[in-house]
Order: structure tokens, then sequence, then C-alpha cells
């Protein structure tokens, strides 16, 4: 008998999709999150595409796919990756700002390494059987440029 694991995560890096075809990114999104419930969703760089040079545009392309998961009301948390500072005003601080705007978010900055580490911080996963016991940590780790 094969037990469900307790915790199931997704991990995705999209943007450039999300640009290129929104629609059928959207559908395909909502489709796989929809078959496969997750409890926890884990944004794994490039996050918005680095030809997203101003910030309205970035904070946009945050939104395309940050209300979609904001619907589902699934804790999100999201590492920066190579391009999410490359060649945009939007920086990392900026960015980080438009994350935590969102319910579903619960990242952070992390600790101050500075600009090119902002997103360095961990997320503790506690027992579903004792919510005061940390049983596991996952760690965002920001590698920089």
């Amino acid at each position: 008998m094969i037990k469900k694991p307790p915790l199931r995560l997704i991990f995705s890096g999209f943007a450039d999709t999300i640009r290129k075809n929104e629609t059928i990114t959207k559908k395909v999104l909502k489709k796989a999150l929809a078959a496969y419930p997750v409890d926890l969703i884990v944004l794994t760089g490039d996050n918005i595409a680095s030809t997203t040079l101003i910030k309205p545009y970035a904070r946009l392309a945050m939104h395309q796919y940050k209300s979609i998961l904001e619907k589902l009301g699934t804790p999100v948390v999201m590492v920066y990756g190579n391009h999410d500072d490359e060649r945009t005003t939007a920086n990392k601080a900026y960015q980080m700002s438009v994350y935590e705007k969102y319910k579903c978010f619960i990242g952070c900055a992390g600790e101050d390494f500075g600009e090119s580490n902002l997103g360095t911080y961990y997320v503790p996963i506690y027992s579903s059987a004792d919510e005061n016991k940390m049983v596991n940590n996952i760690w965002m780790i920001d590698s920089g440029a």
C-alpha cells in the first residue's frame, strides 16, 4: 500500500512561458493545480523575464501568476533566479515588496546579505501531529546573478 506523502510541492519558473503564451499557460497551471492539489508552491527563480524592464511591467508579470495562486489559497514561497534582476528597474527589493502584498505569500526578504542575496531565508515545516514541533526546513538560497 502506498501512503500519500504529507507534503507535496510544485516547483516552477514559468514567467517566460506566461509571457510567450499567457492563455495556454494559465489554463495548464489551473488544470495542474486542480488535478494535483499541493500544500506549498515553491517558485524556483526566473519568476519575471529579464525583458520585463520597468517596474509596472514587472509587477504585471508577477500578478499574472500570483493572481492564479492567490485564488487557490495555497502558501507560496519564492527564490530569485539569475534573470530576475537582470536588465530591469524592478530590483529584488521591489519584487519582494510586490510578493509580500499577496496573502498566499509566506516568504520574506531574509537575512540582509546585501542586494545580491536578498531572497535567502528558510521556511520551517511543522509536524501535523504537533504544531510546535518543527520537522524540516526548506532553504531558499539566492545564489545571485
